[in-house]
């Protein structure tokens, strides 16, 4: 029983030692192979795009009215619930506002 123990922990040691040998090549030096933001290895690669020599021209369109005025809704709220308490310069306030507005 201890000897198959014994071989059972020995194997699984193994096992556990050889997957965590490093097998593989280090990680490739990004800034080296421009993959990551450096400016080393320049060569064209798969994917990449060619940036023309001359600008794109600009494109022309017609300029459009997005609006022909401004519109305000002006409520004079002031009888709130709930304990909210009143609004008594509400009423006054309306035409200064409007008055604002317009300006």
């Amino acid at each position: 029983m201890w000897r198959r123990l014994i071989y059972w922990l020995l194997g699984i040691s193994l096992g556990l030692l050889a997957g965590c040998a490093n097998n593989n090549p280090q990680q490739p030096n990004l800034a080296a192979t421009n993959y990551g933001r450096g400016t080393a290895g320049t060569g064209q690669r798969i994917g990449s795009t060619t940036i023309p020599t001359s600008p794109a021209p600009k494109p022309s369109f017609d300029p459009i009215e997005l609006y022909k005025g401004s519109y305000a809704l002006l409520i004079g709220a002031s009888e709130y619930r709930a304990g909210w308490p009143r609004l008594p310069g509400v009423k006054k306030d309306i035409p200064e506002v409007q008055k604002a507005l317009e300006q």
